[in-house]
């Protein structure tokens, strides 16, 4: 008859988890037993113990009392004297209600309870009198006279007995609990053995029938999952592990069958994806979590001067391999992309010029957008990232041209346009004779239509300079930045104070110095304040926050207003050149307000020649928040 598997654990645990339950319940019979004992000698014997204790030390007190002023005339303190002896009178109480076995104590305690009245009548003598003679007498009578220093020293020698018989009684009932204890331990320990015994020989056997057995199969799976399937276990018994042997047998066998009939699919799933990629124009990468390269399509090769020696897809899936690792080889800011990504596992899709990276490829420069994407499994698990780099160099070069083309037009246009304003501006003096008011109103306008072109150029030439490739003009200079923000307060405040609007400065000291081009970055403060105050009706308020983030090293400068705020779908457009806001909850306002759409461009563009960061948080209705992040200059360099 054969056993099964689940049978021969349980006979075999069974005496051990039976030694294990004597030794529970002797266990708790011992602790039972022992906090019997104590709480018996607690009950019966402490309480006297502590009761005949006290007695002494109230005796004692009262003793002190008698013979200090068995000299005196002066009266007893009441108080003391009734407390000491209600105190006595408390602990004789418990002496009597906790009279133990001993057959020697009932008399010692009646003995001491007459004592105690015989103590108590003296006493009361001693304190109503306030004869000095007297007093004395009674204080040191003798035995026959029962003077209060001999009957002190009785009571204090029959309570000394009392004591004494409650101690013996203590240390008896301790030597019994030892014994009691030493007997349980023999035979707990004689039990433990017994149970080490059996769980020594049950995990031999579970080591011999069980671990060993199970311990083959794990080893042959490990070698079935990298690639070996020609792998087979023993099978040496018809029990739940021979079941598990041979099942798994048929697993690999059915692996191998599957392997032999999927490897053409395989290989033709490798060659439709490497195709796939191929065909794409724009350069396409995949990286590894580790940075590394496992696909480059020939555009991504070329681009990169990459070896285009690889694996065939034969090769690849004839070896159980799917990529060829390959070091990064592209610039250091894509470099710095990709980790992001694969850090945060949160996409970056590139959209405006300013973002290009540019490669140097064929002896020319060429622009790149770079998007990238991180790749999961179906279970989420990070695999590695996607890069797509889309070519924008021909865009460049036409805005390129675009803008070179604005700045040529708005420099021609500037120095007509200032001979006509300097022309307008003496009309309006009147220099070369009075107006009549008709003339006045229309060179008003004309000197207003004037100022408006002559900023729309301003603006033009400032983004002009701008543009990447021109911003080597700036003169950055390594200095604090609140000289400027202070004087770009101030010339906001008359015009606030027209309006009704509140104002709010907020400068922490000792903000760190950065490296800064002081007249770019007082336009930027300047365009953001106007903006802010544009926006803002009267009764609103306009808050300006400098202050330094040490966790991050970044200079924070926030500018707030309660405004009537962006809706959300333009906030991704701000920044982009010549665009306006559109709000269908405030059209007139808007159009009020409305400029050429290049502040905000100038702004973003003014930022990021400091290396910064600019962002915005706003909602209609709900005022607007421009947060600027610039890097501080560190200590040294």
């Amino acid at each position: 008859m054969t056993l099964s598997l689940r049978t021969r654990i349980i006979l075999l645990t069974l005496p051990w988890l039976l030694s294990l339950l004597i030794v529970s319940i002797l266990g708790t019979l011992l602790l039972d037993h022992l906090g019997n004992s104590i709480k018996s000698i607690l009950k019966e014997n402490y309480d006297s113990v502590k009761a005949m204790v006290g007695v002494q030390q109230i005796a004692v007190k009262l003793d002190q009392l008698f013979l200090h002023n068995s000299s005196e005339t002066q009266p007893i303190s009441s108080n003391t004297f009734q407390q000491l002896l209600q105190d006595y009178q408390n602990y004789l109480k418990t002496e009597e209600e906790n009279i133990t076995i001993f057959p020697e104590e009932p008399s010692f305690v009646q003995q001491l309870h007459q004592l105690s009245i015989d103590y108590f009548e003296q006493a009361k003598k001693f304190s109503e009198t306030q004869d000095q003679q007297l007093r004395y007498q009674i204080y040191f009578a003798k035995e026959a006279d029962k003077g209060l220093k001999y009957i002190f020293q009785q009571i204090v020698e029959v309570s000394q007995q009392i004591l004494e018989l409650n101690e013996k009684q203590m240390r008896r009932e301790s030597i019994d609990a030892q014994s009691t204890t030493a007997k349980a331990r023999t035979i707990l320990l004689l039990i433990f053995g017994i149970a080490v015994v059996l769980g020594l020989v049950e995990i031999y056997w579970l080591q011999k029938t069980i671990l060993k057995p199970i311990s083959v199969t794990t080893e042959a799976a490990k070698a079935i999952g990298m690639g070996h399937l020609e792998l087979s276990v023993p099978i040496l018994s018809k029990d739940e592990i021979g079941h598990l042997g041979e099942s798994f047998n048929r697993m690999a066998s059915k692996l191998r069958s599957y392997r032999q009939s999927n490897t053409e699919k395989l290989l033709r799933a490798q060659q439709t994806s490497q195709a796939t990629i191929d065909s794409f124009t724009d350069p396409v990468v995949v990286v590894d979590m580790l940075g590394q390269i496992e696909i480059a399509n020939p555009a991504a090769q070329k681009l990169l001067g990459l070896d285009n020696k690889d694996k065939s897809a034969e090769e690849l899936c004839a070896t159980g391999e799917t990529t060829v690792p390959r070091p990064w080889l592209g610039p250091d800011i894509l470099k710095r992309i990709i980790e992001e990504v694969l850090k945060t596992q949160t996409a970056i899709f590139s959209q405006n010029y300013d973002q290009g990276i540019t490669f140097r490829f064929q002896e020319e420069d060429h622009v790149y957008l770079p998007q990238v994407s991180p790749i999961r499994s179906r279970d989420g698990e990070a695999l590695g990232a996607a890069i797509v780099l889309n070519d924008i160099t021909r865009f460049r070069i036409l805005d390129r041209l675009k803008s070179d083309w604005v700045a040529t037009v708005s420099h021609e246009l500037k120095t007509p346009l200032t001979s006509v304003r300097l022309a307008v501006h003496v009309l309006l003096e009147e220099v070369v004779g009075p107006l009549e008011p008709k003339q006045l109103e229309l060179l008003m306008e004309a000197r207003e239509n004037t100022e408006r072109l002559f900023k729309l150029i301003d603006n033009l030439l400032a983004l002009a300079q701008l543009e990447p490739g021109t911003q080597l003009n700036l003169e950055f200079k390594e200095q604090s930045i609140v000289p400027i923000l202070q004087q770009c307060w101030e010339q906001i405040i008359p015009r606030a104070q027209d309006k009704h609007v509140l104002l709010d400065l907020k400068i922490d000291e000792d903000l760190p110095a950065v490296l800064l081009e002081p007249g770019r970055w007082a336009q930027a403060i300047n365009n953001l304040l106007d903006n802010a105050l544009n926006n803002t009706d009267g009764g609103g308020k306009i808050s300006l926050l400098a202050q330094h983030d040490h966790s991050q090293q970044k200079l924070i400068v926030q500018i707030k207003d309660t405004g009537i705020g962006i809706p959300e779908e333009s906030i991704p457009h701000l920044f982009e050149k010549f665009y306006r806001v559109q709000d269908s909850s405030h059209p007139q306002r808007r159009e009020q307000y409305s400029g050429t759409g290049l502040g905000l461009a100038i702004v973003h563009d003014i930022v990021l020649a400091h290396h910064g960061r600019i962002t915005c948080q706003s909602g209609v209705d709900q005022g607007t928040c421009f947060t600027i992040y610039l890097p501080v200059v560190q200590a040294g360099s």
